[in-house]
């Protein structure tokens, strides 16, 4: 038998297991993986069974309370395309800002302070600069992080028709980024 306390104040809450055995999903309580990550997204995916697979990691969200996970002989299942890593065995010596772990909001995985990592802790191998990822569904998480516009440095240099750049364009015509322009 394995229990998974869930504190907080009234609201739903997360938090993470690694369990060394195949188990039953006690109710109230959902179960997601980690399937896409951005710099600063990790998208997740709901878990679709009614028994989780020995040494799976998963998000765990229920109300605050304690949840048992009971073991089982039946066979089962893993989130596909899991990025979510583990060890059931021995600590994790991985480094400290090495790693994401689940934090203290339900919607947010933030950097490991801890160089060696216990057991059963869960964790995302960091890919990016980012300090922290916000937890989506990972319907909504296209690994477009951020969009940005650039101007073309080489679009906005004048030059007039003997090939000078002109830094203040007068009355004429100039060539701005292989196009010919009147200035009036």
């Amino acid at each position: 038998r394995a229990s998974a306390l869930m504190n907080g104040m009234g609201c739903p809450t997360i938090s993470a297991t690694l369990l060394p055995f195949t188990a039953r999903i006690p109710g109230g309580v959902k179960l997601y993986g980690i399937t896409k990550q951005t710099n600063t997204e990790a998208g997740y995916t709901e878990f679709t069974g009614n028994v989780l697979a020995a040494r799976t990691p998963v998000i765990v969200k229920g109300e605050p309370g304690t949840y048992v996970f009971i073991a089982t002989d039946e066979e089962g299942k893993t989130v596909g395309g899991n990025l979510l890593q583990g060890s059931a065995i021995h600590e994790a010596d991985l480094g400290s800002g090495s790693v994401y772990v689940v934090g203290s909001s339900a919607d947010v995985m933030t950097l490991n302070a801890e160089e060696v990592l216990p057991v059963g802790t869960v964790y995302l191998k960091r890919t990016g600069n980012s300090r922290s990822l916000n937890l989506k569904d990972a319907a909504d998480v296209d690994g477009i992080s951020q969009v940005t516009v650039e101007k073309n440095a080489a679009a906005s240099v004048v030059y007039d028709l003997q090939g000078r750049k002109v830094q203040k364009p007068a009355k004429g015509i100039y060539l701005v980024g292989k196009k010919k322009v009147a200035v009036k």
